[in-house]
C-alpha cells in the first residue's frame, strides 16, 4: 500500500489546487468531475473568444456519436483502459476550440483518447498527433493514490497499440513506440513548437 506520507502529500496538492482556482474547486465539489471539466472547457473557450453556442455545437457534433460507435465496435468484448465518451467529448471540444497544429500525447494503449484527438484534428482540417507509448506488460504494477500498488491493465497481446483508432483518422497520426523519457526529448527538439501536450502515461 502507498505510505501515509504519499497520501498526505496528495491532500496538500489538491488543497493548493483548490486555493489556486476556487471556481473550479467549487464546480468539482458540488457538481462532480464531469461538470468541473466542462467548466474548464467553457472558460478556455471564453478566453479564446469562442461563443458559447459554438462550444455546444462541438459537443453535439454528429461525428462524435459515429466515432463512439466505431470505438465500441472495434473494442468488441476486449477489456481495455481508456477514456469514457464524456471525457472524449471534452477532449474533442477543447481541440476544436484551440485548433492546434501540433499535439503530443504520451500514453496510447487502445487509442480511445487518441481517436477523439484525431477526430478533432480531422474536423479542424489541420494538425498532427504525435503519440508515444511503451507497451505495458501483463503483471506490471503502478502506484495508485487510493489503492497503493495495483496491476496495470494491458491491451491483449494479439492487439496492436491504438487498435481502436479508425483507419480513416490515421493519416494525421505519427506513432512513436517506446518510453517517453527516451523519445520525448528528441521529438520536442525535432518539432520545435508544440501547441497541446496530452499527458496520459
Amino acid at each position: 500500500m502507498a505510505s501515509a506520507r504519499y497520501y498526505f502529500r496528495r491532500v496538500f496538492y489538491y488543497l493548493r489546487k483548490g486555493l489556486d482556482d476556487p471556481s473550479l474547486a467549487f464546480n468539482y465539489l458540488f457538481h462532480g468531475s464531469v461538470e468541473a471539466t466542462r467548466f474548464q472547457v467553457r472558460r478556455i473557450a471564453r478566453n479564446s473568444g469562442v461563443k458559447a453556442e459554438e462550444v455546444v455545437r462541438y459537443y453535439q457534433s454528429p461525428t462524435l456519436v459515429d466515432l463512439t460507435g466505431t470505438i465500441v465496435k472495434a473494442a468488441g468484448e476486449t477489456p481495455f483502459v481508456g477514456v469514457g465518451p464524456s471525457a472524449g467529448f471534452d477532449i474533442y471540444t477543447l481541440l476544436r476550440i484551440l485548433k492546434p497544429e501540433t499535439v503530443i500525447e504520451t500514453g496510447v494503449e487502445a487509442g480511445v483518447s487518441s481517436s477523439f484527438i484525431l477526430r478533432a484534428l480531422a474536423d479542424n482540417n489541420k494538425g498532427t498527433l504525435y503519440s508515444i507509448d511503451y507497451r505495458v506488460q501483463e503483471g506490471d504494477r503502478v502506484e495508485n493514490i487510493k489503492l497503493g500498488l495495483i496491476p496495470v491493465e494491458a491491451i491483449p497481446k494479439d492487439k496492436e497499440t491504438g487498435f481502436v483508432i479508425p483507419d480513416s483518422l490515421r493519416s494525421r497520426w505519427k506513432f512513436n513506440p517506446g518510453k517517453s523519457s527516451d523519445i520525448l526529448p528528441g521529438l520536442l527538439k525535432e518539432l520545435g513548437k508544440v501547441n497541446v501536450f496530452w499527458h496520459d502515461s
